[in-house]
């Protein structure tokens, strides 16, 4: 009789010999059980690099920029505005006397190339700063109390690291002091005075015009009748009877059919005129009036009403002033007209000191910073007007709101759609469109599409917003304990009418650092019992249509590796076009943790094909880093000083372009020649001895390197010439090699565990492969397949053996350098195979290397047999 599908599952001959191929290694690493890891994914990775071209390599070189400064800091704050590809300016914030704990004076520096900036190429006004050259350097101390920059709680905390954000935009930027409270400077427009005007709007025969205050008649006039003999009638006749009799205690101005009066003793007064024509004929006002159309073209200049178009509520209350237009009238009774103003005894002005500094870069090499306070300041022959805040020019705190963002620090901004867009308290603040730094309405009468606006996020935990994020026409924002999206309604133009916001998720996130786009989503940190993950919106559904946000969806991209983030992550930056992204936690700094990750396009839409977490090891610790166009910067901090590492994440090395794997790489005579000193190598050359010696611009943490590049000929190519502990290289090799194209650094470890080998089979759902449980397998050999390799080990470690069985593997062959004939070939492609003969849960298998050539395993396989001795289902 004929198996049935299950029998045939579960029937396996007694033992049986397997091999398994490992097509891909690019997947990183996994904390799952070995059996159910994903295919790719290893036990650890250090120092590797997971290419969807190559396989699995050992990554690039850091290369040695420079150092920044002589002395070890382990907290500051450090962002780099980009003006163009080839322009870069670096603004620091750092503690003046890093090692004390009452003196909690902060210190600017602005660097261009690795070189600090003094005052004649940088303009710093604004209160608290003083310029001063500290240990050579420039720079501007930073008042504990009084600067816009000081930032008392954030240096105690060790937490400058995020206690500023830079938004920019081409020649300027803003910068923001997040825990800096805004506020208005205190100054209020002036307190309505005690002031009337009298307007005469028609006249007729026999009217009586009759002008009160209160109660007490002030004076009268009447026209005469049409039968009189003088029967002239006009406006202006009776403004100035009226004006002409006023009581000695008061005072007035006439011209024409206007008049304006005020007691000689400056009490206030109630005005009111009447006539015998329902008092249609003529007005009388001090304060308030009932309608536009009740104010005269003729008034004292200054002169303010407040129109009170519905007694009943004070939303449509407005505001006017008198202008005269004639600029010889100025503070007389003249023609003119009625603009809208503030009302009186209301704050009107930002405290620029309170508000985000400006950083606007004047010329190459020369920047002004302060803040937007209007002033002319001046750099050389060079001159800038700062921008300044704009003021509330119309209505009150009810018709033009106090912006929303006052009484709160400034926690993040951004330039968005030609708005200013910042986060405050709990609302995400848009300036007026076009006018970035004006969020007061330019009328209390209308709210049209260009006006500033602001909306409100909140969930059932309040919890001030935190960062915001740009993407497309939409923002998103984040709190400590929500992410919402800020969007426009039906696709519209975001507008005050349009503005929408929309919860997506409640997520206790971490806020130190910024959330960032990558690829096809968005990452954001969050704390899982102690360790850090990285959860993702994405953008397009499996069949490729957009989504804007898949709406209440949080994708975890660490679940297969829940506790190899420890602690909370404070640094953070995405690699977009080069598709990865780094993070380092403060347990441990020498460590940058990598999420390598890939998307692809086909028939199915846009699916993620790659999430590989894996880690970089350093000798010295990483206190910051960031992405600039594809390159990533790295700062190192040692016992020497704060260095600039760069890592480029270029793909394929060939047999003409092999890079030396070493960490702070230097490649000499280039070095000396990209107008930065700080990472320049003297060459000298003693014919004596026939030996050239070297001296690098740092101090290495074990022992640096020195060889011939590889682009060189006639035999050189790939020399080793030396190794010293110190700066100083003495070369082994003899013969002058100051001319010659030479390379220095320091040896970094490779290390890649694969997962424990078990035999694959589908799971009872027969929907994935897991690894077989039930028998015995016995791992015989493993193969691993290498790629323009030039050397590494296999390292084989048995459980309870003392010690591991090591293999090397060298690129030997007829012909090759290291195999001691003299040619320049260094890398291979091949497989190489090595002997286990363990069990498969009692053995670990691991490709290292700290060698300088590179590495790249493009797959691999296993060898064994299987045997289990339960009987089968028949």
């Amino acid at each position: 009789m004929a198996k049935s599908k299950i029998q045939q599952r579960i029937s396996k001959p007694a033992t049986a010999p397997v091999e398994v191929k490992l097509d891909t290694l690019i997947q990183g690493v996994s904390q799952q059980p070995p059996h159910i890891r994903a295919m790719g994914q290893g036990t650890e990775q250090i120092n590797g690099w997971s290419s969807p071209v190559e396989g699995l390599t050992k990554r690039n070189p850091t290369r040695y920029a420079g150092k920044m400064l002589d002395d070890s800091i382990k907290d500051f704050f450090l962002d780099i505005i980009e003006v163009s590809t080839n322009e870069t300016y670096s603004v620091v914030v750092m503690p003046d006397d890093p090692d004390s704990s009452t003196d909690h004076s902060l210190r600017l520096e602005v660097w261009q190339n690795l070189s600090a900036l003094d005052n004649t190429a940088v303009n710093v006004h604004g209160a608290g700063f003083t310029y001063e050259v500290k240990d050579g350097t420039p720079g501007w101390k930073i008042d504990a109390a009084n600067s816009y920059f000081s930032n008392e709680d954030a240096k105690k905390s060790d937490e400058l690291y995020k206690g500023y954000v830079i938004a920019s935009s081409g020649q300027i930027s803003l910068i923001s002091n997040r825990n800096k409270t805004t506020a208005f400077t205190g100054d209020k427009t002036p307190a309505i005075a005690n002031e009337g005007l009298v307007f005469i709007q028609g006249v007729a025969y026999s009217i009586t015009y009759t002008l009160y205050d209160g109660d007490t008649k002030l004076c009268e006039y009447s026209t005469p009748k049409a039968d009189a003999d003088d029967n002239t009638i006009s406006t202006d006749t009776v403004a100035k009877e009226l004006h002409d009799n006023l009581p000695d205690a008061y005072e007035g101005e006439l011209n024409s059919y206007v008049f304006y009066l005020k007691k000689k003793d400056g009490s206030a007064m109630n005005l009111r005129l009447t006539d015998s024509r329902s008092n249609t004929l003529a007005r009388a006002f001090t304060k308030d009036v009932t309608s536009i159309a009740s104010l005269p073209l003729i008034a004292k200049d200054g002169y303010r009403v407040l129109v009170v178009n519905d007694p009943t509520t004070d939303v449509d209350d407005l505001w006017l002033k008198f202008n005269v237009l004639d600029a010889s009238n100025v503070g007389k009774v003249a023609d003119g007209s009625w603009s809208e103003c503030p009302a009186p005894e209301t704050e009107y002005k930002l405290d620029s000191n309170t508000m985000p500094y400006v950083v606007y870069r004047a010329a190459s090499g020369k920047v002004f910073i302060g803040p937007a306070d209007g002033t002319e300041q001046s750099l050389g022959d060079l001159k800038y007007t700062f921008p300044q805040w704009a003021e509330r020019t119309a209505g009150n705190k009810e018709t033009n709101p106090d912006p929303e963002f006052i009484g709160s620090p400034i926690r993040d901004h951004a330039l968005f759609r030609q708005r200013y867009t910042v986060l405050g308290g709990e609302s995400i603040v848009f300036s007026e469109t076009d006018d970035p730094f004006n969020f007061f309405l330019d009328t209390a009468q209308a709210l049209t599409a260009n006006d500033t606006f602001s909306l409100r996020c909140q969930s059932e935990v309040s919890t001030p917003l935190e960062w915001m994020l740009p993407v497309d026409d939409t923002v998103l924002t984040f709190s400590a304990t929500s992410q919402f999206q800020v969007r426009a309604a039906d696709g519209d133009v975001l507008t005050p009418q349009t503005g929408l916001v929309i919860r997506l998720s409640n997520i206790n996130m971490n806020t130190s650092i910024r959330p960032k786009k990558a690829g096809a989503q968005v990452l954001f940190p969050s704390v899982e019992y102690g360790f850090t993950h990285f959860r993702e919106y994405q953008f397009f559904n499996a069949n490729q249509r957009r989504l804007g946000l898949n709406l209440g969806g949080s994708n975890d991209t660490m679940q297969n590796v829940p506790k190899y983030l420890p602690g909370i992550v404070t640094h953070f930056d995405v690699g977009e076009a080069v598709d990865f992204a780094v993070a380092s936690s403060p347990s441990n700094r020498r460590l940058l943790y990598v999420y390598k990750y890939l998307w692809t396009g086909g028939d199915n839409g846009i699916q993620k094909v790659q999430a590989s977490w894996s880690k970089w090891e350093f000798d010295g610790e990483v206190r910051w880093f960031k992405f600039i166009d594809n390159i990533l910067y790295i700062l190192m901090d040692d016992e020497n000083g704060l260095h600039l590492m760069e890592y480029y994440a270029d793909e394929i090395e060939t047999e003409d372009s092999i890079q030396p794997h070493l960490d702070r790489l230097l490649l000499f005579p280039d070095c000396n020649n990209d107008g930065i000193t700080s990472n320049d190598v003297t060459a000298t050359y003693n014919a004596t001895d026939d030996k050239t010696t070297f001296v690098l611009p740092y101090t290495p943490k074990t022992k640096v390197i020195a060889g011939v590049r590889y682009i060189e000929a006639a035999g050189k190519s790939g020399l080793i010439l030396g190794e010293s502990t110190g700066k100083t290289i003495v070369c082994e090799e003899k013969g002058d090699f100051t001319n010659e194209k030479v390379f220095f650094g320091e040896e970094y470890k490779f290390a890649y565990t694969f997962t424990k080998a078990f035999v694959p089979e589908q799971n009872q759902a027969r929907n994935t492969i897991v690894g077989n449980l039930e028998g015995r397998t016995q791992v015989l050999t493993w193969q691993i397949n290498h790629y323009n390799t030039g050397y590494y080990q296999v390292r084989v470690s048995r459980f309870n053996r003392d010690k591991d069985t090591v293999h090397t593997y060298r690129a030997r062959s007829l012909g090759v350098a290291n195999a001691t004939l003299d040619t320049s070939d260094f890398l291979a492609s091949g497989s190489y195979r090595v002997p286990i003969y363990c069990r498969n849960q009692e053995v670990d298998v691991t490709v290292e290397s700290d060698n300088h050539l590179p590495v790249v395993l493009s797959s691999a396989a296993w060898e064994g047999a299987y045997s289990n001795r339960s009987k089968a289902v028949n």
